[in-house]
């Protein structure tokens, strides 16, 4: 029997070991909470100021972005206006031209040249 005491008492030990080890963990873990709970708050709260002043310095470079964007707006509306009427004239060319050339190819149009008088009935007028 002095085997089985020995385990017992090696095993019962170690058992006791562990317990006490789980319950130092458990109170270091509670003590660094602790401990970690201010630092975790001022981190909370630097990030909201952060974020706060990231706002706020976002702000008018937001609403000079947005100006820009008007302006650029009305420009291009302004230019593409321009070149919408400057592509109309360039059709209305075009249409102009296509059409008088169809015209001067048209045969109803062309003009016949005159017929040659013949010589004989020239001299005899």
């Amino acid at each position: 029997m002095g085997v089985s005491s020995f385990f017992k008492k090696l095993f019962g030990s170690a058992k006791e070991t562990a317990n006490e080890i789980v319950q130092q963990t458990e109170t270091a873990i509670e003590e660094a909470k602790a401990e970690a709970a201010p630092y975790l708050k001022k981190a909370e709260v630097f990030a909201e100021e952060t974020i706060h002043k990231a706002k706020e310095a976002a702000t008018p470079i937001l609403e000079k972005a947005d100006d820009y964007s008007v302006k650029a707006k009305e420009v291009a509306n302004k230019y593409a206006y321009k070149a919408g009427v400057v592509l109309g004239n360039v059709v209305e060319t075009v249409k102009e031209k296509a059409n008088s050339f169809a015209n001067d190819s048209d045969p109803e149009n062309v003009e016949k040249p005159k017929e040659p008088k013949n010589r004989i009935e020239e001299d005899t007028e």
